[in-house]
């Protein structure tokens, strides 16, 4: 999680987790709640809050879909329940609590936050397996 602190300089406080047989969307949803329940827990809500996420599916769930699965009772477009329902509607609660603007990351490579992202992801993988 990186924040503007109140001299407007940037402030990093990277957490990292793992999980048995999970998919990528599931950790990237803990990754979210998790971070805005820390928000939430040091009440830094003093400033904007923006998400920056690389993947598709988290932003336009949020941006697009989301809407559209609670007016279904929290199901699809194809009538199934949604996937991961509970983090799906602890990060609806957060998002309506502090109304973060949402960014998607078209050049995954190049933007800072991934690149972190991505290093402490393979740090926690090869540690997870023992290297």
């Amino acid at each position: 999680m990186t924040r503007i602190s109140p001299k407007g300089e940037l402030e990093h406080s990277p957490f990292t987790g793992s999980g048995n047989s999970t998919t990528q969307q599931h950790m990237e949803l803990t990754a979210l709640v998790e971070a805005f329940k820390r928000i939430e827990e040091r009440n830094l809500t003093d400033r904007p809050i923006t998400v920056y996420t690389s993947s598709n599916n988290i932003y336009k769930s949020i941006t697009e879909w989301m809407e559209g699965w609670k007016s279904r009772g929290w199901k699809g477009g194809n009538k199934k329940p949604v996937q991961d329902l509970e983090l799906w509607q602890k990060l609806d609660k957060y998002n309506d609590q502090f109304k973060p603007s949402w960014k998607f990351i078209t050049d995954e490579g190049e933007h800072p936050a991934h690149i972190e992202a991505k290093a402490m992801a393979k740090a926690i993988s090869a540690k997870a397996k023992g290297l």
